[in-house]
């Protein structure tokens, strides 16, 4: 009796586990189940576009000692790139002006920006020496970060003949903290000017460009006038802070 008391029971039981299996089919007939996909570690870099960036300087020969392919003079009346005995760093450096009414144009080889990079930072360092005695800018030189091909950014003072540098070395910086034409290949480009009288000679050596997964404050140099343009931030001197005099100070011609 009780042996097939047991029986039904059990055969009860295994009805309503039929009859549930059924139902949880006919709810999930048209559910499709995808296996679960779990992505171990992270992805590199710093921020822009999720890549990862290639931290460093992007510039070739910044100390100009090859000249060319990686700088092209655009414009200029005498070679931009020549020997000098004070070169911060080896034999040559970039000299813009040194003479009247100059209008020096320097491009270099272009480089790539990879899409982790927040921040670019342009390093020169520059020696300053110029006629002129009065406060007023009449000599200056710029730097900028532009697109092959054009020149469409706006261009950043480095110096003019008021900048009080000593005639030494000085490293200069300016940094994009958001990288200019991003995707776009990108060059370094100088420009230097003077005016018709009294001349301005501008020596740069060891340039070149940082590239920063992060971004940075940029100090404005107080040693340019209140003229509105942006300006490269003096850093420190590398050299002898002696200063010259105008009558001592002679240029190309």
């Amino acid at each position: 009796m009780l042996a097939k008391l047991f029986i039904r029971c059990c055969g009860g039981i295994c009805l309503l586990f039929i009859l549930i299996g059924s139902l949880v089919n006919l709810a999930y007939a048209d559910t499709i189940f995808l296996p679960v996909v779990i992505k171990s570690g992270s992805s590199g870099g710093g921020g822009g576009g999720g890549g990862t960036c290639q931290v460093g300087n992007l510039l070739q020969d910044g100390s100009f000692e090859t000249g060319s392919p990686y700088w092209t003079q655009l414009a200029g009346s005498y070679t931009i790139i020549d020997p000098y005995a004070n070169a911060l760093d080896g034999a040559k450096v970039a000299w813009f002006g040194g003479y009247n009414n100059a209008d020096d144009r320097l491009t270099s080889q272009p480089f790539t920006v990879s899409s982790g990079c927040k921040s670019l930072t342009i390093v020169v360092h520059l020696r300053l020496t110029t006629q002129e005695i009065t406060s007023f800018a009449y000599d200056k030189l710029y730097a900028s970060l532009q697109p092959v091909g054009s020149i469409t950014n706006p261009e950043v003072k480095v110096a003019d003949n008021t900048t009080k540098c000593n005639c030494a070395w000085v490293r200069m910086t300016y940094t994009y903290n958001q990288i200019p034409n991003p995707g776009q290949p990108l060059r370094l480009y100088f420009r230097g000017t003077t005016d018709s009288s009294r001349i301005t000679n501008f020596y740069i050596d060891l340039a070149s460009v940082e590239a920063s997964s992060g971004t940075s404050l940029q100090t404005m140099a107080t040693e340019h006038p209140s003229d509105g343009e942006a300006s490269f931030s003096i850093e420190f001197p590398m050299g002898d802070p002696g200063v010259t005099s105008p009558a001592a100070v002679y240029g190309k011609e």
